[in-house]
């Protein structure tokens, strides 16, 4: 069992939350959601003892904690055996067979690894410690469709308790028993039982009722404040001790009814309103073409003779297996990898975006303004304020390191940078990985209206729905 009492948190000065409180009992499932930046990794990161609070405690009862996080932990040249401790954790050769790695060979390095394998290896780490209580944060970013079957079906299984930070709705449904809504914009942490979907209904119906009551007791307030301005306006003509009562009476009852229960007015949480990827290319054009490529690491077949085109206002989606090659196909069309065998040709004169999963286009030793302006030079400070405060970084955040920045806060500048410029074909690794519901919808609806074509890699099924008609490409 998990206590949170008053507990408080910050991080680089500005307040995350304050006085949360809730109890996590065991075996239950908890899910938390809310906006980037909102403090739900710091939370996963306290209940860890990664980090320590500003004030309040944290009570663990005999709990053996289990913690995933967002990225892997460990140098991109240390090896499966030595990141699994595989000599004294004898469990962790079950595991790799059943998260789907257990043909892989144990010297091979972490770097070599895709982004969905290291997810898989992250969490076959954190299972061979035997969790009573499982932390997880984003478990299902770049887990394919096998690997997020197998985890539902574990988490529901675990006798143990788990808290689980995700913007994965269908992975929620299938989950959770409970949700915790961390909402920034009314400085409320709110709780709601039931799966994703009994959250929004529960959700839809306490705002309803909170609007309602706020509509209501702005209305009584009018209502009292002209009855006492019109006695304030009849004591100053007519000399009358009991007018006088009348007004002292009736401030003491809009003090005590309105002032001492105002109700504060409900706001919506800020959403990106600068989504819009520019550039356009007629129907028909060669935007890409690959042909027979082939790739092997480390003496092991990723792909041969892939080949596929791309023209006008296509969406393409590359699909498969984590491991099987996806990333390092869009890294060959980008010229970052060199293919084994194969020819990749770009149109004549088309412009490519790319978006990375990784974010690595970004330096975290700059701050957001900095990176911002670096994509494009001829931004002047207050119109790099504007794109960013689009974007959701307002006020100081744009002085904020890459290096400080929540992995939501970093796709979300990656995306602001890939919007600078005008692209006839999008390249896009897993765009949605880390972005919360907002924002995901924001990206999805600049997407539907972009006039180029598009290049996916996504396991994220409800994201593909939303781009129209969209192709797939196995491999």
């Amino acid at each position: 069992m998990i206590v949170i009492n008053n507990l408080s948190a910050s991080i680089y000065g500005k307040s995350l939350f304050q006085d949360l409180n809730f109890i996590v009992r065991a075996g239950e499932k908890v899910g938390i959601i809310g906006q980037n930046g909102s403090g739900k990794s710091t939370l996963l990161k306290l209940i860890a003892g990664q980090m320590k609070p500003d004030a309040g405690t944290i009570t663990l009862d005999r709990e053996i904690v289990g913690y995933l996080p967002q990225t892997i932990d460990a140098p991109n040249n240390s090896t499966l055996e030595d990141y699994l401790e595989l000599p004294s954790h004898p469990q962790g050769w079950a595991l790799l067979g059943k998260l789907g790695l257990g043909d892989m060979d144990v010297n091979q390095t972490i770097g070599s690894l895709s982004g969905g394998q290291k997810t898989r290896l992250a969490l076959i780490k954190t299972l061979s410690a035997q969790p009573t209580l499982l932390l997880m944060d984003e478990p299902t970013n770049n887990l394919d469709s096998e690997g997020i079957d197998w985890l539902e079906s574990f988490v529901r299984k675990f006798s143990g308790s788990a808290l689980i930070v995700s913007h994965d709705r269908s992975f929620l449904n299938a989950t959770v028993s409970r949700i915790i809504e961390f909402d920034p914009a009314n400085h409320t942490i709110e709780q709601y039982v039931g799966n994703y979907d009994a959250y929004l209904e529960e959700r839809g119906a306490r705002r309803a009722q909170w609007e309602k009551d706020y509509e209501l007791q702005q209305r009584e307030k009018r209502r009292l404040e002209q009855w006492l301005a019109l006695k304030r306006q009849e004591a100053s003509i007519f000399v009358d001790p009991a007018k006088g009562r009348q007004v002292r009476q009736m401030e003491k009852r809009i003090q005590r009814e309105i002032y001492d229960k105002a109700i504060v007015k409900p706001s919506d949480n800020k959403t990106m309103k600068s989504a819009r990827f520019g550039g356009s290319t007629h129907t028909g054009k060669l935007l890409l073409r690959v042909e027979s490529l082939e790739k092997s690491f480390a003496g092991r077949e990723l792909f041969r003779d892939i080949s596929f085109e791309v023209r006008g206002h296509e969406r393409l989606c590359i699909s498969g297996q984590n491991g099987s090659g996806k990333s390092t196909l869009l890294k060959i069309v980008m010229s970052e990898v060199l293919p084994d065998a194969g020819e990749v040709k770009i149109g004549d004169n088309v412009c490519v975006g790319y978006f990375s999963q990784t974010n690595e286009t970004l330096d975290p030793a700059k701050n957001v303004l900095e990176e911002i302006q670096r994509s494009n030079t001829s931004l002047t400070l207050e119109r790099a304020r504007s794109v960013l405060g689009g974007f959701l970084f307002s006020n100081d955040d744009i002085y904020k390191k890459i290096e400080s920045l929540s992995f939501g806060e970093r796709v979300r500048l990656s995306f602001a940078k890939l919007m600078q410029k005008e692209h006839d074909l999008l390249i896009l690794d897993e765009p949605t990985n880390h972005l919360d519901i907002p924002s995901r919808e924001a990206i999805e609806h600049a997407l539907r209206d972009y006039q180029g074509g598009i290049l996916v890699v996504s396991h994220d099924r409800y994201f593909l729905q939303q781009l129209g008609e969209v192709d797939e490409l196995g491999i």
